[in-house]
């Protein structure tokens, strides 16, 4: 895909520019045979598309600012829970290892000890508990500890930890939730929030001051080689951000956090050509007639699974002059990891 890059008008979520450009248009039709193939799921395709276009008021725009680097959805408005249901596999699996992990336990390793005692934290999207099974008991009690989530499955799995896990939006936190907490942590959650201006809003209410907020996202540098060298598209509604180290500056800005640490992931060439080659059949899996949409008319079992490895698999040789530049560069980690403080000078 070739970006537009031709001026639109629309206000920047992150620092308020109106100078953007357009990247690409998007419709409906091409959201619901990115995630639920026609020839595969037509009446889940039809759902979702009715669902984009409700959603949207018709189609929509990925635009990007051109003073802070934020992409973003034009109108800004993300999908719902209604989409998510729509979009994810009642049996969604959810990564138990990341690399802001261990940078995000680093840090507050340094500034409390070992010991998070007196200590308590919030996670925004907390899956199914993959981070906070890593500090729960040896740095930090249960009882210490909030998350809130959507998933009714992962809420359960979180309950059984003994945190306190509820069904919440950050932006809707009740009161009890004011100046309460000296962490929040949103490890690849923030590029799903539209209304980014609540969202900051409540982060400096639950946050007391001093408080460190860690976000993750996607590298922006990865998605733009992704989209323009064949591979899987990163569209809205579902992603409705795409972020830069001046974009999250700005945002912080806007509402008492200053921006102190931004890093992107180092991660061996091995893990990014494997991502391509995944992300490369899934976007051919989109187009009627490819042998990568014929394979997802295949039932749910081993066939179809053997069929994707082998088709990605090709790509990869049809792709080598592309998969040798991406081997080589050093700028695309999958991960960006930021830490704002509040009220921080």
């Amino acid at each position: 895909m070739r970006y537009a890059l031709t001026p639109v008008d629309a206000r920047c979520p992150a620092c308020d520019s109106r100078d953007a450009e357009l990247l690409y248009d998007i419709t409906p039709e091409l959201v619901a045979q990115h995630f639920r193939p026609r020839e595969a799921e037509p009446d889940l395709h039809d759902a979702l598309r009715a669902h984009v276009a409700a959603l949207w008021g018709g189609a929509g725009r990925m635009v990007r600012c051109r003073a802070c680097g934020l992409g973003f959805c034009d109108p800004f408005v993300a999908g719902d829970h209604r989409f998510y249901d729509l979009v994810f596999e009642p049996s969604y699996g959810y990564p138990q290892a990341r690399w802001e992990f261990g940078r995000t336990r680093d840090v507050l390793d340094a500034l409390w000890g070992t010991s998070w005692a007196g200590r308590r934290i919030l996670e925004v999207g907390g899956g199914d508990g993959a981070f906070l099974r890593t500090v729960l008991g040896s740095r930090i009690a249960p009882e210490a500890v909030t998350a809130f989530e959507y998933s009714p499955g992962a809420l359960d799995r979180l309950r059984a930890l003994g945190v306190d896990a509820r069904d919440q939006d950050l932006r809707d936190a009740p009161a009890e939730h004011d100046d309460r907490y000296d962490a929040v942590l949103l490890f690849q959650v923030f590029l799903h929030f539209d209304r980014l201006d609540d969202v900051m809003a409540a982060l400096h209410r639950v946050s007391r001051p001093g408080a460190a907020v860690f976000v993750s996202v996607p590298g922006d540098a990865r998605i733009a080689f992704n989209e323009q060298n064949g591979s899987q598209l990163d569209l809205p509604p579902m992603q409705a951000t795409r972020w830069t180290a001046a974009a999250f500056e700005a945002l912080g800005a806007r509402h008492g956090f200053a921006l102190v640490r931004h890093e992107l992931e180092p991660e061996p060439w091995t893990n990014r050509v494997r991502e391509y080659a995944t992300y490369r059949y899934l976007n051919r899996r989109m187009i009627p007639g490819t042998l990568e949409n014929r394979a997802e008319r295949v039932g749910r079992g081993p066939l179809r699974k053997a069929l994707r490895v082998a088709l990605a698999a090709s790509n990869l040789v049809r792709c080598l002059p592309t998969v040798v530049r991406m081997a080589r560069r050093r700028d695309i980690g999958g991960s960006q990891w930021i830490e704002w403080r509040r009220d921080a000078a």
